[in-house]
């Protein structure tokens, strides 16, 4: 089952057909369905007549989009590649979901670079969010280091807002630069392609969030709150991506599901609670309610984080809404 799009995502008054909202959705809608995580060969036959009416509804939306040239081609690009690179009949055997798993990746690219075009006319559409192991492994171990630091630094709390102030301004500062230069851009983007998402091409990098984070947990300077936020962000955050993307059939909004909502929450619920019996920050039953509370919160930033980075809201939602537990606990 596609993700619903009651959640806000519409195009402006581009002198368009009536129905260009619908086709450029029912792109999305294509992409999502042959994720190699969620594709049944079996419903081939049905994949195949949808593609065939989203390429004709593309190609009507590049003839009215004549008078802007840079938006036509963009379409005429990713008609043709329906037209084109779709995976011939018969596709049976070991190679059919490499055969689409390919196709889908050169679909993907052109839907981003046609998402990009949109923008520049003030056209917003939903950014794809393709299964992607090397960044889910990423997440992880992005998690652990950061934690770590933070853990071997809490007596020196002064030096981790030292290194965050650091890292922020070598990471604004770079995003600076890709608006910049082009070519380094290209460059940057070249080296990190296995685990950045397409839309972070044209638009400011999670990692950036994720370091602005990093920088407004450090001056909080608490501990055990900050600890939480971290881990939570890095194991319930991708558990929930891949549930979702793989069971997700109950849609809520800003293309979540309830499946992969609630593997947040648990997820994120056993490691906070782990973490903080371990290292000792919180005694007994006390860990459980203040870790709830915090995954409930993080569960909330993931599902209705849209314009911001959900890699800025999550960490900072699960440390803020724990931290205040710990208060009324008075822990």
């Amino acid at each position: 089952m596609p993700p619903a799009h009651s959640d806000g995502y519409r195009m402006s008054a581009l002198a368009l057909p009536s129905h260009s909202q619908d086709v450029v959705l029912q792109l999305y809608d294509l992409l999502y369905i042959i994720d190699p995580a969620r594709l049944k060969l079996q419903e081939e036959p049905r994949v195949r007549a949808k593609l065939a009416s989203v390429r004709d509804g593309l190609a009507e939306i590049a003839v009215h989009c004549e008078p802007l040239p840079h938006l036509a081609d963009a379409f005429h690009d990713t008609v043709q590649i329906l037209r084109d690179d779709t995976p011939t009949l018969p596709t049976t055997g070991p190679g059919t979901r490499r055969a689409w798993s390919r196709f889908r990746k050169r679909l993907m690219q052109s839907y981003t670079e046609l998402s990009k075009h949109l923008a520049m006319e003030d056209v917003q559409v939903p950014h794809i969010r393709a299964t992607n192991w090397g960044r889910s492994i990423f997440h992880v171990c992005t998690a652990i280091v950061a934690t770590s630091i933070l853990l071997g630094l809490q007596n020196h709390k002064d030096w981790l807002v030292w290194i965050t102030v650091g890292l922020n301004a070598t990471t604004w500062t770079l995003e600076a630069l890709r608006k910049l230069v082009p070519g380094l851009n290209k460059v940057l983007m070249t080296f990190f392609k296995p685990i950045a998402h397409p839309h972070e091409h044209h638009k400011i990098n999670s990692a950036t969030w994720y370091g602005l984070a990093l920088l407004i947990l450090a001056l909080s300077r608490h501990t055990p709150s900050s600890m939480m936020g971290l881990v939570v962000l890095g194991l319930a955050d991708p558990m929930a991506g891949i549930v979702g993307r793989r069971y997700g059939q109950t849609k809520l909004v800003n293309n979540r599901s309830l499946e992969g909502t609630l593997t947040f929450f648990g997820v994120g619920l056993f490691i906070a609670v782990f973490m903080v019996q371990v290292l000792g920050f919180i005694p007994g039953w006390k860990a459980w309610p203040v870790a709830a509370v915090g995954a409930a919160a993080g569960a909330l930033a993931e599902l209705y984080s849209k314009r911001l980075d959900d890699n800025l809201t999550i960490p900072l939602a699960v440390a803020g809404a724990s931290w205040g537990m710990m208060a009324l606990m008075g822990l």
